[in-house]
Order: structure tokens, then C-alpha cells, then sequence
């Protein structure tokens, strides 16, 4: 009995080769690029889901930091509970969002949260307690935009500012802001839009909203 077989010509083999080869080198660039984007790219959240305690802190140039993140990429969320002594800083982000949804209490000179770029939802149930002696809730700048929604809490110790907002960051308060004495709610320099949809309760005097 006769098995049929037929042969390629040695220009087909060598063509049948090359494509192999190409194929080959192709998924592997695909696998090396894949790997490197995740690690590059790694939008997994940073943040809190418990209790983070910052004590007071020398000098507002140089203050302890709850939580800290610099990549362009990054997001923040906070779930738990954050507590930053005087001239201390709560959350430094320079990434695409920070979330608050737990409580968060600042101490006398301190600040709650400094967002650069980005989005900063303060979001419903959420707490911000600001202290006093020039504290700021919500400092953000470079166009980041500060949204403070229905149900959110915020309180503002005398002599401090709720949010501060420079160069093109804007703020969209839907939420009750609570002032005691001397406090503001709201600077802005060269702010983009500042619209507040809520009530701004002042309990002391000389403040300004």
C-alpha cells in the first residue's frame, strides 16, 4: 500500500519559515507591550479603608502626609477615617481622581486635601472637618475640578477656608458648609467657575462665603 506524500519546494519551506517567524516575533512584542502598559498604567486605587493618623506637623512647608501620590495615573480613595494633626496634610495628589468618602479631620494650619489636575469628589456621607488658624479643607489648582455632593459634611474652623482654588480649578458645591467665625468657604484666583448649589450656614461673624 502507498502513502501519498507530497513534498513544498525549498522556496516554500523557506516562505513557510519567514511567516512562522513573523508570527512569532509579533506575539511576543504584543506580550512584552501588554506588560508594560499594566505596569505603567495601574489604575488599582490608592487609599484608606481604615484609620490613618498624621500628628502635628513643624512647618506647613514640609508637613506629614497621610496619603501621598505623585503618578499622573494614579487614584485615590478614601473609605476610612483620616486624621491630620496641625499643619499637616491629609491627601497630595497629582493623579486623576481622589474619592472621599469617609470622615477626614484637619488640624489648626493644616490642609485636608491638595489636588492637582484631575477630579475631587467629595462624595454623599462623606466628613470634612477643617480646624482652625488658616486651615483649608480643599486646596486645588491647575484645573482640577472640586465637585461637594448633597449629603456631604463640612464643617469650617474659625479663621480657615473650606476650598481654595487657582489656575483654572472649579468647584461645584451641592452640600450644607458650615462657617463658625472669620472663616471663608470659597477663594478663588483665577478660578475657571465657582457654582454653589447648596447652603452655606454661618453660625459666628465676619465670614464670608
Amino acid at each position: 500500500k502507498t502513502k501519498w506524500k507530497i513534498e513544498p519546494l525549498e522556496g516554500q519551506k523557506q516562505e513557510s519559515i519567514k511567516y512562522t517567524v513573523i508570527i512569532i516575533v509579533v506575539f511576543l512584542l504584543g506580550f512584552v507591550a501588554g506588560y508594560l502598559a499594566s505596569s505603567f498604567y495601574n489604575f488599582e486605587p490608592k487609599g484608606n479603608n481604615n484609620t490613618i493618623k498624621i500628628g502635628n506637623s513643624g512647618s506647613i512647608d514640609d508637613p506629614g502626609i497621610g496619603i501621598y501620590t505623585k503618578s499622573l495615573t494614579d487614584t485615590v480613595v478614601n473609605n476610612g477615617t483620616l486624621e491630620a494633626g496641625s499643619k499637616s496634610l491629609g491627601i497630595y495628589s497629582l493623579g486623576l481622581s481622589v474619592t472621599q468618602n469617609g470622615i477626614m479631620k484637619i488640624g489648626n494650619e493644616g490642609t485636608g486635601i491638595y489636588k492637582e489636575q484631575g477630579i475631587l469628589d467629595i462624595n454623599n456621607g462623606s466628613q470634612l472637618h477643617i480646624g482652625d488658624n488658616e486651615a483649608v479643607g480643599l486646596y486645588a489648582v491647575n484645573n482640577a475640578a472640586v465637585n461637594i455632593k448633597p449629603t456631604a459634611v463640612v464643617n469650617i474652623g474659625t479663621g480657615s477656608y473650606g476650598t481654595i482654588l487657582e489656575s483654572g480649578s472649579s468647584l461645584w458645591n451641592q452640600a450644607v458648609i458650615s462657617l463658625t467665625d472669620n472663616s471663608i468657604f470659597t477663594y478663588g484666583n483665577r478660578a475657571s467657575s465657582i457654582t454653589n448649589d447648596g447652603q452655606i450656614n454661618m453660625t459666628g461673624s465676619d465670614n464670608t462665603a
